[in-house]
């Protein structure tokens, strides 16, 4: 990044070559992390970890009878993991066996029609030139 004439001069580097890009403001997120401190839970004597708490297929954490979804145990920032995650953990604790199996929730990603263009593009010509390959 440096100073461009009307604000900030982002360098991208991407598979076709390289490009510039001037904006207000830029955003750099590198990772995400649970938010699980000052929560009491090693009071009740839940396990946490650094990327957050270990649950089973049952959502359960290592207290029996206590259940972990969504974004705190680490699998999948994704709302459809944590919708599925409720449900499963709501079941078994009304009784019944539920499991999550994180290859049966649907899984997406939203894009501007432009970047979405660009990469179906860019998969397009990935794929041809694999089918084309004489690996």
């Amino acid at each position: 990044m440096d100073a461009g004439q009307n604000g900030l001069l982002a360098s991208i580097t991407a598979p076709g070559g390289e490009a510039t890009a001037e904006a207000d403001r830029i955003l750099v997120a590198v990772g995400r992390w649970p938010n699980i401190e000052n929560l009491g839970l090693e009071v009740a004597g839940v396990r946490c970890e650094r990327t957050g708490i270990p649950v089973n297929s049952q959502m359960e954490t290592n207290v029996p009878g206590v259940y972990a979804i969504g974004d705190v145990t680490g699998t999948s920032p994704l709302a459809h993991v944590a919708m599925r995650g409720g449900e499963v953990a709501v079941k078994n604790a009304l009784g019944r066996v539920a499991r999550i199996d994180l290859k049966t929730v649907p899984w997406c990603v939203y894009f501007r029609l432009e970047e979405s263009q660009y990469l179906f593009a860019m998969v397009s010509i990935l794929l041809h030139s694999l089918s084309t390959s004489p690996i």
